[in-house]
């Protein structure tokens, strides 16, 4: 029987998954959060970048080691992905509004009057504007 170990054990397997969250259009970070919640304990968002900038120079081969030395427009995509990765660490997570963060802490766990348990929140904006404000509403 297979699990999520034996599953991500398999380089392809865990590859295959990077190439089918890019082509959901997610960041590199926002993978690397699909793949632990898949089970995923191994994949780092480093290798995710690699990945994707391969992929964005439309080199779609999984079979084959990510190769530095082979310039394919590679090094520029690779390069922007880590320029976003490292604006996103160096902004966005010094910059964490805490309240925010306790709020979504105290959600988790939360048990509605008709006893269902909220147990993820998820919040996905897919092109370049990033909201000023999200409205989240949850109804049953």
């Amino acid at each position: 029987m297979t699990n999520a170990a034996t599953f991500f054990g398999d380089k392809s397997n865990t590859r295959m998954c990077i190439l089918y969250e890019y082509l959901r259009g997610l960041t590199p970070r926002q993978a690397l959060n699909e793949l632990e919640k898949a089970g995923s304990k191994e994949v780092k968002v480093s290798e995710i970048i690699a990945w994707f900038a391969r992929f964005k120079v439309n080199e779609f081969r999984v079979d084959k080691e990510v190769d530095l030395n082979e310039d394919f427009g590679y090094k520029q995509a690779l390069k922007a992905y880590n320029d976003a990765d490292e604006h996103f660490d160096a902004e966005n997570l010094d910059n964490l509004n805490t309240a925010l963060m306790d709020f979504f802490k105290k959600l988790d766990g939360l048990v509605t009057q008709k006893g269902f348990k909220v147990s993820e929140l998820e919040i996905n904006v897919k092109n370049e504007a990033q909201p000023s404000h999200v409205l989240i509403g949850i109804e049953y």
